[in-house]
């Protein structure tokens, strides 16, 4: 098994933008990875505090993931930290390497990974 990170910031904390910007990280971890469903063990999500209109693992639920363990929790407030961030680990079955990701706003968190699609 296998662990990956990934995030996102979506622009405004509405029930829409966190689902389709969940939708938007976790299909490009999927595609960029190559995985199938039945490769994905778990996933926990967080998000920024001041996310509060839908959880990001409704998302995921929603794209078919119904038995997936899902788990939201609320990120560690850090001053100056990134606002509106959707952060996610992702266990997965596998044996490849896996590729970390990084959209939107997030791609500063990583620093290291630039240059990297």
């Amino acid at each position: 098994m296998k662990a990956v990170r990934g995030a996102t910031t979506i622009k405004e904390n509405s029930e829409e933008e966190i689902l389709s910007g969940t939708r938007e990280l976790f299909s490009e971890f999927l595609k960029r990875n190559n995985l199938k469903k039945e490769e994905i063990v778990s996933v926990i999500f967080t998000a920024t505090r001041d996310i509060t209109k839908a959880f990001p693992a409704r998302a995921v639920r929603e794209m078919g993931f119904t038995e997936t363990p899902l788990l939201d929790m609320e990120q560690k407030y850090v001053e100056n930290d990134l606002k509106l961030c959707i952060r996610m680990l992702v266990f997965a079955n596998t044996e490849k390497p896996l590729a970390s990701v990084y959209l939107r706003g997030a791609k500063k968190l990583r620093k290291d990974l630039e240059g990297e699609k």
